[in-house]
């Protein structure tokens, strides 16, 4: 009878421990759950600050071509360019706070001329 006790006590124990990390792993699933898809996007927008040439049109509101123009042109020695770039390899990057800053600056001047 005393080593039914036991065994039955075991049981329940396993069962119980069982039972509450499934209840602990389930939380852990829906930690913020009022996050929506957008603002999961929102925030991988922020955490980025360097643009491509694409995303730079489109935080402009340009089409390709016309941020092209507005990027580096001519070859590396006497290169030229009205936005802030960075060259990494062969690769052209904007800074998308050193595009708000010239944004301000340009618009600024714009204003008074």
């Amino acid at each position: 009878m005393k080593n039914n006790l036991i065994s039955i006590s075991i049981f329940s124990l396993a069962i119980s421990i069982v039972i509450g990390s499934w209840l602990v792993a389930n939380a852990n699933k829906n930690v913020y759950p009022s996050q929506t898809v957008q603002e999961e996007n929102e925030v991988k927008e922020e955490v980025k600050k360097l643009l491509t040439q694409e995303e730079l049109a489109s935080y402009l509101g340009l089409s390709v071509e016309e941020s092209k123009k507005l990027g580096p042109v001519g070859g590396p020695p006497t290169s030229t360019s009205v936005l802030p770039y960075i060259k990494i390899v062969d690769k052209v990057y904007y800074s998308k706070d050193a595009i708000d800053k010239w944004l301000v600056e340009y618009g600024t001047a714009h204003l008074n001329n």
